[in-house]
């Protein structure tokens, strides 16, 4: 046999206006929990925006003045390789210089020996005959000596020893 419902059977399938307005306000409460919940992270996301402006920011500024000082450092390194490139051509250049004042020099050296040469020579040729007059003197009287002895013995009698 068919069952007949009741009213309060039916009454409760379907959702009456006090329940639907408590369904309502369950959802619109969860939904506000949920914007909230959405609201919390939003600030957080744009604390953490703020903060990652902040950085690069930050580091905007130091590359900046990083940029700076490697332009500095490119310049300064451009003037010094132009000093050393100066230095290094002044160096050859003295060392060029050098080397033509050594060989001056070593011309110089071998002219003024030569030239010491010839007056010792020529001082040389002009002492000859003093000293061939020296020698000469000084034989002649050895000599003289030895004919004295010789004369000297011839008196006495002896024979004169013969030199060798």
């Amino acid at each position: 046999a068919p069952r007949t419902s009741s009213s309060s059977e039916v009454q409760s399938d379907v959702p009456s206006a006090g329940d639907a307005s408590c369904g309502v306000r369950a959802q619109i409460a969860e939904l506000r929990a949920r914007q909230s919940g959405l609201e919390a992270q939003l600030l957080e996301l744009d604390a953490a925006q703020q903060t990652e402006h902040e950085k690069a920011a930050q580091s905007a500024r130091r590359v900046e003045t990083l940029q700076r000082e490697m332009a500095a450092a490119v310049d300064e390194h451009g003037a010094f390789s132009r000093g050393l490139l100066e230095a290094r051509a002044r160096a050859s250049e003295l060392a060029r210089e050098s080397h033509r004042l050594q060989s001056t020099i070593k011309e110089a050296a071998s002219e003024e020996e030569a030239v010491r040469r010839q007056d010792e020579e020529r001082l040389a040729v002009g002492r000859q005959p003093e000293r061939y007059a020296e020698k000469s003197a000084q034989r002649l009287a050895l000599h003289r000596e030895y004919l004295l002895r010789l004369e000297a013995w011839s008196q006495v009698g002896f024979e004169a020893p013969v030199l060798g």
